[in-house]
Order: structure tokens, then C-alpha cells, then sequence
């Protein structure tokens, strides 16, 4: 037997003591037949017929044996592949239920063949209970969760009508919110006939949100890159009304200062304005963190909010009141102000909305927020407080999730998100405590920092005198250039004008000046490309740099430049004095 075993070649012995090499198993054997069992060309066994009498096996016992041997084997053979098939079903139909789509066969008949898991779960009926099932009972259900069932009528029986051609649509549905895109296509058999039409369900819920996101923040941007744009403007319009009015209630008196003080004090407050717009839509330059009072963030988001807490709730018949209530110590941490400002801002805007949809629920036309602030040895701690609708567990352990939201269209989902990663980039933490109808607490924790001690009371401002300066004004804006040049000539002034950078290089070119004030923003060269020009042949020459786009100018890039101050327009009188005068205590600390 090892040897057809191991050859493959089949034995007949009629007598095995004629051979030197048999070996027997039993000692009464004298005569055997053995033949190999092939399954393709791998010897899987023997079948071995072994007598105690001489010449008991002759060929056609062989050719027999060997006929039998064959049957065998294609008997295993096709055990083996029975075998793998079940266990390549198996295989495929554990992928069939891991796949991320959901898959259904509709049969030529109406009826649903195969159904995966994930097509069960999509749809909402367990993929056991639609196999088999006429395929209008996935219909009936998609139709009860359709947001638009005319529409999605329509595009279903289409796919039905005439399963012979490939349907692409999208399915949107309720119950739980979802977005399906459905691809429908035929399955041939290789005779050529139609096996049925296969359902792939993917959800693109996700997906459709994160696309409808960019395309907010883009809109966003865009929208910040306008206003960056009218802010701009807005100030250098305000900068000879504000200047003209700052020199007019310096230059008049009675009934005529009265009214230029209230122009200056009107153009404070719009350019106020439109520093907080600026402050809301970008961040610093380059995210610098300063000391900042966290109590003017709060008071600076609660005015920010008015229009919508106050306006838009009255719109709707609700009375929202704000209240504050501040720790008397000083509540300064270091962080960028704007990113924190609008964490706070997030806070309000939602507290506000809480208010208003209890009110539909309720009838309740009144609402409270809160804002209030507690100091410890290390922390600051910022409770925003309302009495609104609140919210359930559910809400609570998903409310700072990106992308979910309560509000519907109406929200982003990204306000308590947002929140949560600036509060922790800060070095803080924020936490919230709800009850549906009875209101939400929201606490932001954040480092406490000292403030920079001053090294004394501020003196009151004087008119201090300066030296009479030749100073070169650069600015394209006609109106904002004379209204420069008159406040410098109030201050006893020298003054030359060039309308921009390369005007202004070339006076530098012949005219020895003291002093350089340059716009930042102006055609044919900017300020920072003239400063560029200037620090190569005058290192020294104070430079002055004015700009319409407030405090969001390239600080790194203008500390390496040694500009001496940044201005942003509209620029007063005293902010001038302020800026003179430092200057000339920095001259003066020099010799």
C-alpha cells in the first residue's frame, strides 16, 4: 500500500513471496491487489484486497478496481468542491451583510430575492422579513417616510415601468432623517436572459451635510471678505468726518462745538461698530494671544446679540432680558480675543433661541438670560444661564457634536462644537447642565491671568509741543489725505503729500523728511512694499502706518520692519498726540 500510495501505480502480486521487496501486514497473506484514489493528480488514498490463497487476483479484478478507484474519486472530488462552494457562500454572504450599501435582487416577478442587512436597515423593516415579499412593500414604506411622496412616486415606478435600463435617483426620507442615493441596474444571466434588477441604498446623509457645510462656510467667507472689504471703505469715509469734526470742536465754541462734539462722538460709535463687525468675521493676524478682560468679551457679545435677543425676539412677541452679574475682580485671561468673544456670542445666540421656541411651546412671552462671572485663585468661571425650552439627555450627550443641531435648517450644528475646541485650545473646559423646560446652564472655565500691573496712573493727556517735523503723508484717499494733513498741521506739523508709494518714493528721493505716515492699502505701491524701500536707504526714518482694515494688519512682518505704530482709521486727534509723543520720548531716550 506505500507504495501506490506514494507512486501512484497501481500492484497486482499473485504471488507475493516472489517478492524480494513485499512486505507483508499479516503473515497469511499470499496474494494482493492495491489501486491508488486520485483526486486531480494528488493521491488521496488506496483501495488494497489482500487473500490467503496464490492467484487469487488477475487483470480483470484490476481493471475493475481501477474503475471503482476512478468513481471514488470523482465522488470526493466533487465532495471537495461541494465543499468549498458552501464555504464561498458563506464567505460571500457574510460580505453581502458587511457591505456599507444596502443590496436587494428584485425578480422579474415583483418579489424580492436577496436582501442584505444594511438594505433592511435603510429601508426599516429587517432584511428577514422583505425576502420574498413583492417589492411594493418597500415602496409603501419608503413613501410613508418620503419628505415629497408625489416626487418619490414618480421616480420609483419609473425604475419598475422598465427594469430593463439603469436608474440613478435620490431618495430623501424622514423618521429618522436620512438621504439615500438609489442606483438601479439590470443583472443578465450569460443566456441572455434578465435575472432582475439589482437595489444598491447608499446613505449620503453625512456626506450631504458636510457638502452643504463647505458650501456655508464658503458663503461665510465670502460674506467676510465683502464686509472686510465695506469695513475698509466704511473707515476711510468716517476719517475726514471724524477728523474734521475732532478739529472743528478743538477750533469753535458754543452751539457750533456742541454740534461737532456730537459728530465726533456719533463717528466713535459707528466706528466702534465696525471694529466689533471686523473682529467677529477674522481673527488676529496671526492668532497672537494677549491678556484679555473677559468681562468686555461679555459685554462686547451681549451688544453684538442685541439685534437678535432683543429686535428679532420682540418680531416674534417674546421679551428677552439680559442680565449681568460680574465678579468684582479683575476677570483677564490670555487668549485671542475674537475667537473667545465669539465662543460667548455662540452661548448668547442660543440661550436667546431656547427662550423664544419655549415660548411657542408654552405661550410664555417672557425670557431671562444670564451672564455671570466668578473669579477663583486660578480660573474664571462664565455662566450663561437661561430659562428656555432646555434640552433632553439625548440632546445633552450629543450637543457637542459637529454638525448636530435642534434647529433644522435654521443651524450648522457647529456653534457648541466650535465652542468646545476653543475653550480647550484656550487651556479651559465647558460644560452644560439642561431640564427640558425649565432652561440650560452653560459653563466656560478659563485660566485666570494676572493684568500686566501699570506701571501707574495714566497722566491726563496735555498738548504736548513738538518739534516741527517735515513729515511725508502717503494716502490715495483725496478727502482722508487733507484731513491727515490738517491734524498734523494742527500739531505744528511740516507737511508733504504724495497720493501713493511711488509718488512717495520719489519725493524721498530729493525731500530730506523726519517722520513717514503711509497708508497700507494703495495702488501702484502699498505701504509695506514702500516701507520695504524705505528701510534700505534710510534704516532709521520713523515710519507711521495707517490703515482702513482696523486692527487686522501682518504684525510679524511689520514688527521686522520696524514700523513704529499702526493706526487704524478713523485716527482722532489725541490718537495722534498719543503717537507723537511716544515718539519723541523714544528720540529723546535714544540721544
Amino acid at each position: 500500500m506505500g507504495y501506490v500510495a506514494r507512486t501512484g501505480q497501481p500492484v497486482l502480486e499473485r504471488d507475493v513471496r516472489t517478492n524480494p521487496y513485499y512486505f507483508a501486514g499479516r503473515t497469511e497473506t499470499l496474494s494482493e491487489l492495491c489501486v491508488p484514489i486520485r483526486v486531480g493528480e494528488e493521491v488521496v488514498g488506496v483501495v488494497n484486497l489482500e487473500s490467503k490463497q496464490l492467484g487469487a487476483f488477475n487483470e480483470r479484478h484490476l481493471s475493475f478496481l481501477q474503475t471503482l478507484a476512478a468513481q471514488l474519486s470523482a465522488v470526493m472530488e466533487r465532495s471537495q468542491l461541494l465543499r468549498r462552494q458552501t464555504e464561498l457562500v458563506q464567505q460571500l454572504s457574510v460580505i453581502f451583510d458587511a457591505v456599507l450599501e444596502g443590496i436587494a435582487l428584485v425578480l422579474p416577478d415583483g418579489r424580492l430575492d436577496d436582501v442584505n442587512k444594511r438594505f433592511g436597515d435603510l429601508v426599516g423593516i429587517p432584511a428577514e422579513q422583505l425576502r420574498y415579499q413583492p417589492v411594493s412593500k418597500v415602496v409603501d414604506v419608503l413613501l410613508q417616510r418620503a419628505t415629497d411622496p408625489v416626487a418619490m412616486k414618480e421616480a420609483l415606478d419609473l425604475s419598475l415601468e422598465d427594469p430593463t435600463q439603469p436608474v440613478f435617483d435620490t431618495l430623501t426620507l424622514t423618521s429618522p432623517e436620512c438621504v439615500l442615493e438609489r442606483y438601479c441596474v439590470p443583472v443578465w444571466l450569460p443566456d441572455g436572459t434578465m435575472m432582475g434588477q439589482l437595489w444598491v441604498l447608499r446613505d449620503v446623509t453625512e456626506e450631504r451635510q458636510r457638502q452643504h457645510e463647505i458650501l456655508r462656510l464658503e458663503r461665510l467667507r465670502t460674506l467676510g471678505e465683502l464686509a472686510s472689504g465695506i469695513a475698509h471703505d466704511l473707515n476711510n469715509a468716517l476719517s475726514p468726518i471724524l477728523g474734521g469734526a475732532d478739529l472743528l470742536r478743538q477750533m469753535t465754541e458754543g452751539e457750533a462745538q456742541v454740534l461737532a462734539e456730537t459728530i465726533y462722538r456719533s463717528v466713535q460709535y459707528a466706528t466702534d461698530i465696525i471694529r466689533r463687525l471686523q473682529s467677529f468675521y477674522r481673527t488676529t493676524a496671526v492668532g497672537i494671544q494677549t491678556v484679555v478682560d473677559v468681562h468686555q468679551l461679555l459685554q462686547d457679545a451681549i451688544a453684538v446679540t442685541r439685534s437678535r435677543w432683543q429686535d428679532a425676539a420682540l418680531a416674534e412677541g417674546v421679551t428677552i432680558r439680559v442680565e449681568t452679574h460680574f465678579a468684582e475682580e479683575p476677570a483677564t485671561t490670555k487668549g485671542i480675543p475674537a475667537e473667545l468673544r465669539q465662543v460667548f456670542i455662540n452661548l448668547i445666540l442660543n440661550a436667546a433661541d431656547a427662550i423664544v421656541e419655549k415660548a411657542k411651546v408654552t405661550g410664555k412671552k417672557e425670557g431671562l438670560i444670564c451672564v455671570a462671572t466668578e473669579c477663583t485663585p486660578r480660573h474664571i468661571i462664565v455662566r450663561v444661564i437661561d430659562d428656555g425650552i432646555g434640552m433632553t439627555e439625548e440632546v445633552q450627550r450629543r450637543a457637542f457634536e459637529a454638525f448636530f443641531t435642534t434647529k433644522g435648517e435654521h443651524g450648522a450644528g457647529l456653534g457648541l462644537s466650535t465652542a468646545l475646541a476653543t475653550v480647550t485650545l484656550h487651556g479651559g473646559s465647558i460644560t452644560l447642565r439642561s431640564q427640558p423646560m425649565e432652561g440650560t446652564t452653560v459653563t466656560v472655565t478659563l485660566p485666570l491671568v494676572q493684568p500686566v500691573a501699570a506701571p501707574g496712573a495714566p497722566p491726563a493727556p496735555v498738548k504736548a509741543e513738538f518739534p516741527r517735523w517735515k513729515v511725508l503723508v502717503v494716502e490715495d484717499q483725496y478727502l482722508v489725505l487733507q484731513t491727515v494733513i490738517a491734524q498734523l498741521k494742527r500739531l505744528g506739523m511740516e507737511t508733504i503729500a504724495a497720493r501713493h508709494g511711488g509718488e512717495a518714493w520719489e519725493i524721498l528721493q530729493s525731500e530730506t523728511v523726519d517722520i513717514v505716515v503711509t497708508d497700507l492699502s494703495m495702488p501702484v505701491m502699498n505701504g509695506i512694499e514702500l516701507t520695504k524701500r524705505v528701510r534700505e536707504k534710510f534704516p532709521n526714518l520713523p515710519i507711521i502706518l495707517m490703515t482702513g482694515w482696523g486692527d487686522f494688519v501682518p504684525h510679524q512682518e511689520i514688527q521686522q520692519l520696524g514700523i513704529f505704530a499702526v493706526l487704524p482709521k478713523p485716527i482722532a486727534m489725541q490718537a495722534w498726540r498719543d503717537t507723537f509723543a511716544a515718539l519723541l520720548e523714544q528720540i529723546s531716550k535714544a540721544h
